[in-house]
């Protein structure tokens, strides 16, 4: 067993790269613009290195969801903070978690959300064990029963509803095409989507960047 260790080592580092490579390629280049070949050339590996991984270009964009539910599902975590304050917590990592979007610039997000969508309606296999819609769901479960919930909540529908709401202010600021008015929009809306849905105050605050997202 531990002979087979490096061998998924170099597997995961390989992987890695061939992500980074796309995502660098998609954003520079855009997602249409970029063929497999183009990726293969950029990476210096062959086209079946790539469909051993990948099984084609949407994969990396999965990659991408994968990466950032890691990456933020910590704002979720049921810890006693988190739950004594369960609606900062989701606004937090909305927030977090677009704002990893907007670094790819305004075209290539574009490309992901629109992706995304189609991976979530059903079209596409292999999504994550626990998506976003999940991830919610117990943190809402888990918030209700420290009675910072509703008792009448009915937690999978206002996770769907939060994540529609944060998909609307998102598919807003592509609209308008401007990476640097996100923060500025997101803080204003997603407070009042999340309380329109939960019936949670309003003064909730827009607070990622202040806890060094």
């Amino acid at each position: 067993m531990t002979g087979h260790e490096p061998m998924r080592r170099g597997s995961a580092e390989k992987k890695k790269h061939i992500y980074e490579t796309a995502m660098r390629m998609f954003e520079e280049n855009g997602y249409e613009q970029t063929s497999i070949r183009d990726i293969c050339r950029e990476a210096k590996i062959t086209n079946s290195t790539f469909y051993h991984f990948f099984g084609d270009k949407l994969a990396i964009l999965l990659q991408f969801y994968y990466t950032m539910l890691e990456d933020y599902a910590g704002y979720l975590v049921c810890t006693e903070e988190n739950l004594r304050a369960p609606y900062q917590a989701i606004c937090d990592f909305f927030a977090a978690s677009s704002s990893a979007l907007a670094r790819y610039g305004i075209e290539l997000a574009r490309q992901i959300i629109l992706n995304m969508h189609r991976m979530l309606s059903g079209d596409y296999p292999a999504l994550p064990a626990t998506s976003m819609t999940e991830q919610l769901t117990n943190f809402l479960e888990a918030a209700k029963r420290q009675g910072m919930v509703a008792a009448d909540a009915d937690c999978r529908a206002d996770a769907e509803y939060l994540l529609l709401g944060a998909n609307g202010v998102m598919f807003y600021w592509l609209s308008i095409a401007n990476t640097e008015q996100y923060d500025a929009l997101a803080a204003r809306m997603l407070p009042r989507i999340f309380s329109a849905v939960t019936g949670a105050p309003v003064c909730v605050r827009f607070s990622h960047k202040e806890s060094g997202a």
